[in-house]
Order: structure tokens, then sequence, then C-alpha cells
């Protein structure tokens, strides 16, 4: 039950009575339909708040940590970047001032920008390997669907299958085979 549409309900609803803001968006030319939830996000997101700016540099340096025992132990350490769903529509909700919480949807998506180069700066400062998902999203953000038609920030199978493929590309383009450890 908690798989499907009904468990998606429930979850809407316990949100919305817990007094979270849940935007949807509907644009039927680009054939988009789902919901966003900004005010959430943000809080992870936020950089004028002095714990999400610890947490982001703990990350960092896990990141770090973690690539130096993947080093050591000559296995390949890759890092997968995952846009949330509001910078993955950005090019259609971005300064949408129709929208409910527009200002908001816009620091997000700053935020998200600016937390975005930070990370690649320190990933190829400390020479981590990483792939950035965004582009392979937003082109394809208007031509299918990939996330379910509700509030969840989790892609569906179409979203999976373009972080998949844009790892597979990754690996042949550098000449890796994850399957032979030689």
């Amino acid at each position: 039950i908690s798989s499907s549409f009904l468990g998606d309900e429930i979850r809407q609803l316990q949100r919305l009575y817990k007094g979270e803001e849940i935007i949807m968006f509907e644009d039927k030319e680009q054939n988009i339909k789902t919901g966003f939830m900004p005010s959430m996000r943000l809080k992870t997101l936020d950089l004028e708040d002095p714990t999400v700016r610890e947490g982001l540099r703990i990350s960092l340096e896990l990141f770090s940590r973690m690539n130096e025992l993947s080093k050591k132990r000559n296995v390949d350490f890759l890092v997968i970047l995952i846009p949330t769903k509001e910078s993955v529509f950005s090019e259609f909700i971005e300064h949408h001032s129709d929208l409910p919480s527009s200002n908001m949807i816009d620091k997000l998506i700053s935020n998200e920008r600016e937390v975005n180069q930070l990370v690649k700066g320190y990933f190829k400062d400390h020479s981590i390997e990483f792939i950035d998902v965004l582009d392979p999203f937003r082109n394809a953000a208007g031509s299918i669907q990939l996330y379910p038609n509700n509030f969840g920030g989790h892609t569906n199978k179409n979203g999976y299958r373009i972080i998949a493929k844009a790892i597979e590309q990754y690996l042949a383009e550098n000449n890796k085979d994850c399957f032979n450890p030689n």
C-alpha cells in the first residue's frame, strides 16, 4: 500500500496536516504534472543556516576520506550528483511569480546552484571523480515523466535510467570496466 497511489495520497495528506506546503505544477504543453516542496528542500540547502554550512563542510570532508580509502585499496570512487526536482524543472518554475512561494522556489534553486558549484570545485581540487546528472535530467524534463505525479523528490524508472546511462557513458569514456578489477 505504501508504494501505491493510495500511499502517495496518505503521505501528501500527512504533510499537509503538518502544515508543509506542497506546490502542484502543471504544464500541459510540456506534459509536466508534479508537485514541489521547496520549503522542506530549502532547509537542507539554506547556506544562511550555520548548521547547513557545517553539514556541507563535514560531508565534503567525508567524501575526501572515502576517496582516500578507496585509492588505498585500488578501488575507483565515483560520486553521482543528483539534483533536486526543483532544479530539474527550474526552466519551468524559476521566476514564475504565479506559483505560490515563488520567492522560496527561486531561493532554493539559487542556493542549489551555489552548493553545486562549491561541491564540484571541492571535488576537482581534491581529485574526486563525479558525475552531475542535472543536464541529462533537464534535457528530458519536458519530454518524459521523470517523477511520480506527486510531491516526492525520488525519480521513477525513467529518472533512474538517466542516471544509469550517465554512469555507463562515464565508464565508457574513461575506459573503466566495473566488472574487471584489473
